[in-house]
């Protein structure tokens, strides 16, 4: 029920859903209401792992779907070298052969996001920006925002014909 619909199409999860009415929701003031690229690896993974009911297949089959349309080719987030204090690493990198993710999407298109602390918060932040680089740096570095987190999925799907 918590799926989120696009343009009549089934995605992905969002990372926090009201328990009552499965609308997409916020939780800290960084992780703002989307598609999850991340948390809705698990939600897949609990599908294929159910009795594969027309319902549950379908969700599955959609997320799945999402997820290789959805993909960076040739791009890889590698986080910042522990110890590292360079605040111009840019950890979202071209990488022949990889295939990264967002951590969140847009709600309304597939357009990957990251977002710093709100403006209003203590300490201010930037809030949702396009590029890794505009949001400050205690969020750049202080939170994984991307990731190859379909490939271990079309790994096993694949080999099953899911």
């Amino acid at each position: 029920s918590a799926q989120i619909v696009q343009g009549g199409v089934k995605t992905v999860w969002c990372a926090q859903h009201d328990p009552t009415t499965y609308a997409a929701m916020g939780a800290r003031s960084y992780e703002l209401p989307s598609k999850s690229g991340s948390e809705s690896i698990g939600v897949v993974t609990l599908l294929l792992s159910q009795p594969q009911t027309a319902p549950i297949k379908a969700s599955a089959q959609a997320a799945i779907a999402w997820y290789k349309k959805s993909g960076v080719a040739n791009t890889a987030y590698v986080s910042r070298p522990s110890g590292s204090t360079d605040d111009s690493y840019d950890p979202i990198q071209s990488k022949s052969g990889a295939t990264m993710w967002y951590r969140f999407y847009d709600l309304a298109e597939d357009k990957g996001f990251f977002s710093g602390r709100l403006p209003s918060d203590d300490p201010p932040g930037v809030g949702k920006k396009y590029d890794i680089m505009q949001i400050e740096a205690e969020r750049r570095y202080g939170y994984q925002w991307g990731g190859a987190y379909g490939t271990k999925l079309f790994a096993y799907t694949d080999t099953v014909g899911y």
